[in-house]
Parts: structure tokens; C-alpha cells; sequence
């Protein structure tokens, strides 16, 4: 059965990711359903960094191998780090091998529905071939690809770990977080809720408003005062009420917080980028 991906691709283009599937697979991997894959770290096949390197440097040439020596500024890395790989997992293809699919998030457009990106691999790591449905994808390498490769190689560092074997990917980082409280998504009057532990919101006399301690406000300032723009409409929602306030730039708070920022970026991020001080 051919994906609808497959059957949009050219003359020329089609017959060559057929084979290509033909050959590694036996299935074409844009038919496939989540539900279809393992999402255990028992069932990936072996990518250490020598396979990762491999492929994208000696396989497909996609970067040089003195890029892969700085490989954390590399924005395939960057794309793991990122929590823009989800949805990762592994089901038998033929001779052995494994085709791994995940979803990878765009690099400019966040809202988008995610890349779908595939690679098989040999149980000992090696790996075969790869795709992406990106623009780039046709040559079998992009930023995606070797997104997906680090967080199989990360995946593949944590067996060593007995309790993470047969769990889920939870090394993925995640991107997307729900971060209104599951109780209070259903109340009737999100007013009744202001002033609640851990709330955002919190009562002002006989008015409501964003609590200026909570992180919420902190992101909303920094937002703000980035993009330079002049206000911002912080809107909470349920299915029963819905609070909105216009939030203005707040000169006092930035003023004291970029400080504090600058000082964190140079002893703790900084010193961590150009020599791994903090985790080597």
C-alpha cells in the first residue's frame, strides 16, 4: 500500500524511494500509525556516535567531519536539545535491521504539523538509509535526520541503565508542556479560581489579574520587551469562562531582571557551551 506521500512525488523521484523501501523495508513507513511502533529503548537498534558520524559525514557528506568535532552547535543536535523529536519509535524491517520513525518539528514554524522522518539501521547500529518529507529529505540526509540519529544515540546510552530498558522514549525532550492545571481546565468561573496555589491569576480588591510573581508574567515581559512591542493580551480559557488583561511593557521589572540574566548566561551557560564545565 502506497502513503499519500509517496504517491505525490515525481516520476523519477517515486520509483527511486520505492526501491529504496523495497529493498530496506518491505512497507512504505508513511502508512504506518503510532500505534504500529515499539516505544522502548529495549527495541532500537545500536547508534553510537561513530554510526551517527558515518552516516552524515562519509554516507551522505551532509556535514564534514570537523563540523561533527563541534557537533553540539550543529543544529540537527540543537533540534534534539530542543525537544523538536517526538514520537520515537522502532518496528522490524528486513535483514535484521529496524526502521526507527519519528516526528521532528520545523525549525521556523513551530505550529506546523511535524516532519515525519525515518531511518533504518542495522542491530549494531549501522545505519542503512534514511528519509524525511522535508524539502531536503529526497537525499536521505537533512538537520532531521540527524536529529532523530542523536536521540536514537541518546536512547541507546540509557540501556546501560536496568529500570529505563523496557520504558517509553522519556529521554526525549519535551517540547510541549500543559501547563494549566488539570483542575482548573472544567471550572465554571475561572474568577473563583484567582488566588489558588500555584494559579496564575490572583485577586486585586474586587478585581482579577495575573499574578506579577508567576512565571507567566516573566515570560510575558520577556516577550514583550524582545520583540519590542507595546502590549500583550494574556488570555486564560476553559470551555466554561475565559479571562482576558492587556499587559503592558514593565520597565522597573526588566531593568532589574537583565542583570540577573547576564550573570546566569556568564557563569553557567557560557562556561557550559565552550567547556562543558557543569556536566563533563
Amino acid at each position: 500500500m502506497e502513503s499519500e506521500y509517496t504517491k505525490a512525488l515525481d516520476g523519477p523521484t517515486r520509483r527511486r524511494y520505492d526501491k529504496k523501501i523495497t529493498k530496506h523495508i518491505g512497507y512504505d513507513p508513511y502508512t504506518l500509525k503510532k500505534s504500529d511502533f515499539s516505544h522502548v529503548l529495549a527495541d532500537l537498534p545500536g547508534v553510537e556516535a561513530i554510526d551517527t558520524t558515518n552516516y552524515l559525514v562519509l554516507q551522505t557528506s551532509y556535514y564534514t567531519a570537523s563540523q561533527m568535532k563541534a557537533y553540539k552547535s550543529l543544529e540537527a543536535y540543537n533540534y534534539f536539545v530542543c525537544g523538536w523529536v517526538n514520537d520515537l519509535g522502532s518496528k522490524a524491517a528486513l535483514n535484521g535491521c529496524r526502521l526507527v520513525f519519528a516526528r521532528v518539528n520545523h525549525s521556523q514554524r513551530s505550529g506546523e504539523t511535524p516532519l515525519k522522518t525515518w531511518i533504518v539501521a542495522k542491530q549494531n547500529g549501522e545505519v542503512v538509509t534514511a528519509h524525511c518529507d522535508c524539502m531536503a529529505g529526497l537525499s536521505e540526509s537533512c538537520s532531521h535526520v540527524g536529529a532523530v540519529l542523536f536521540a536514537i544515540e541518546a536512547g541507546v546510552k540509557m540501556r546501560e541503565t536496568e529500570s529505563c530498558t523496557m520504558e517509553k522514549c522519556k529521554w526525549l525532550m519535551q517540547s510541549h508542556v500543559k501547563k494549566c492545571p488539570h483542575s482548573k481546565q472544567e471550572e465554571a468561573n475561572l474568577r473563583l479560581c484567582a488566588g489558588d496555589q500555584g494559579f496564575c491569576l490572583i485577586n486585586d480588591g474586587d478585581d482579577v489579574k495575573l499574578d506579577r510573581s508567576h512565571a507567566y508574567y516573566y515570560q510575558v515581559q520577556a516577550q514583550l520587551h524582545i520583540v519590542g512591542a507595546d502590549y500583550c493580551d494574556f488570555v486564560v480559557w476553559n470551555t466554561n469562562d475565559i479571562f482576558v488583561e492587556r499587559i503592558l511593557p514593565d520597565a522597573e521589572l526588566w531593568d532589574n531582571v537583565i542583570p540577573k540574566v547576564q550573570e546566569f548566561f556568564r557563569h553557567c551557560v557560557l562556561p557550559e557551551v565552550l567547556g562543558q564545565q557543569l556536566t563533563k
